[in-house]
């Protein structure tokens, strides 16, 4: 069992996330904003954040970087869990600090499935593969310049 803050400003997807893994018999809290979320995780930091990217005010990308100015990213796995589904805005996340990256709309399936991969992750494992989702668009972006050009 770990311990989730789901963090977006979407009523509906909260609560849906939130009922799946308290199924699946993790302990959720909520927070319905980027502030909320760093306060909540000041307090008392969860094992996994899953984080939304586009909310008002405080979007997930400044929390990514406020968690890793403070600190608070080294106890925390996070799962980015958004709509933004262009190339750059994924790699934008794992150069923020995002563990794993699922776009909506998702499955139950892919929920779950990406969590328990990321709980059974090291740190390490975890770096090693942000590095290579960042080499691999980059690798990408390359490949699709040279097809521009011809």
């Amino acid at each position: 069992m770990a311990r989730i803050l789901v963090v977006d400003d979407n009523d509906d997807v909260r609560q849906l996330v939130a009922g799946v893994l308290s199924e699946e018999g993790h302990k959720v809290q909520l927070a319905a904003d980027g502030a909320s979320a760093l306060e909540a995780m000041r307090l008392d930091a969860p094992d996994v954040l899953i984080l939304d990217i586009m909310m008002p005010e405080v979007d997930g990308y400044t929390v990514l970087k406020t968690m890793s100015e403070e600190g608070i990213k080294k106890r925390i796995k996070v799962l980015v869990l958004t709509a933004k589904t262009a190339e750059n805005d994924w790699v934008r996340g794992y150069r923020a600090g995002a563990d794993t990256y699922l776009t909506k709309p998702f499955t139950i399936g892919e929920l779950v499935d990406g969590l328990n991969d990321l709980l059974r992750a090291t740190s390490e494992q975890l770096r090693k593969r942000r590095v290579e989702e960042i080499e691999k668009a980059r690798l990408l972006s390359r490949l699709e310049s040279t097809f521009d050009d011809v």
